[in-house]
């Protein structure tokens, strides 16, 4: 096994009435059947929060799984190319509606994409995987005995399989409901941060490895994330976007980015990666505002790249250092 996808029906009424006895027949009256009514117009849907996508194993139960869906304006003539986006919190917190997600998806949505923003379980949940992801977790729970990681990472290493699966349930979900949702499920993105990058980038690369089976992404944006372990990238995975700062002490920008960037080079994968001097982990303690690329801000230049790639544009792949504006 190498390591580490109205008709409207007519009803037509026709009515005749016949005289008899002495009287003269009387001549057939014919009436017309009614013009139809007027084509019915497509659904302008909305946004909603807090949606049942799934549900998730925990210690003696299950919890509700939940997402919210971010709906461009306007009527939904034809499927609509979509972003599922994944928040970060080490496994252990942060939420679908936390900062800087809902400002994420309304940009998603104000280029006439829908928004998928999901919860999933976290570390305090006590998750159970399922029997599908046993074989990813045991594989790293191998790695953890080899590198002594203690309770508290091996924790979050079994919070992070079932984070994979949780936004794998998510997919199916979109799938399921395309049409109710105007969803296009042939054309959509991934986009974490942080520890929903590092789920992004294994439901994006390493599910096939272990016969896990999701409808594939057409891009991946990775916010200061990483893959557990090295040669999952391949010819067949979807193009990559990496962000990452210099100055990050969680993912250490030597120890994730750079090899991520050249484990996609290698593979052939088009990718972008754009390096913040000096840039810590996440923008909790940078405005992203203050960040330039290209004389624009991060979220426009992510939205950008994303939307050239579920529309058939252009993509920009670059490989560029920025600053921090003071």
């Amino acid at each position: 096994m190498k390591r580490i996808s109205i008709t409207i029906a007519a009803a037509l009424c026709a009515a005749c009435s016949g005289g008899g006895g002495s009287t003269p027949a009387e001549q057939p009256v014919t009436i017309s059947p009614p013009p139809p009514p007027p084509p019915a117009s497509a659904p302008s849907l909305e946004s909603e929060t807090d949606i049942v996508y799934g549900s998730g194993l925990v210690e003696n139960s299950a919890v509700d799984l939940l997402l919210d869906i971010y709906q461009p304006e306007g009527e939904c003539t034809d499927p609509r190319p979509f972003v599922l986006g994944i928040h970060g919190g080490g496994f252990t917190g942060g939420s679908k509606s936390a900062a800087p997600w809902i400002t994420n998806m309304e940009a998603v949505a104000g280029r006439g994409l829908i928004g998928l923003s999901i919860d999933y379980r976290l570390v305090g949940d006590l998750p159970l995987v399922s029997a599908e992801f046993q074989p990813l977790l045991d594989e790293l729970l191998t790695l953890a005995d080899q590198i002594n990681l203690d309770d508290r990472q091996r924790d979050q290493l079994n919070a992070a399989v079932a984070a994979f699966e949780d936004t794998t349930v998510a997919l199916e979900w979109a799938r399921e409901n395309a049409e109710a949702r105007c969803l296009d499920i042939d054309r959509f993105a991934i986009w974490g941060s942080s520890a929903g990058a590092i789920t992004a980038l294994h439901v994006s690369y390493a599910l096939d490895d272990f016969f896990i089976d999701r409808p594939d992404p057409l891009v991946t944006v990775d916010y200061w994330g990483s893959l557990f372990l090295p040669g999952l990238i391949d010819a067949n995975g979807p193009p990559l976007y990496i962000l990452h700062g210099t100055n990050d002490t969680t993912q250490v920008y030597e120890d994730t980015a750079v090899p991520l960037a050249a484990e996609a080079d290698a593979a052939g994968i088009p990718y972008t990666f754009y390096t913040i001097e000096n840039g810590p982990h996440g923008f909790g303690s940078v405005d992203p505002s203050r960040v330039h690329i290209n004389g624009n801000d991060p979220t426009e230049v992510t939205v950008d790249f994303i939307e050239a790639h579920l529309t058939d544009g252009t993509p920009l792949y670059e490989i560029q250092t920025v600053e921090r504006a003071p």
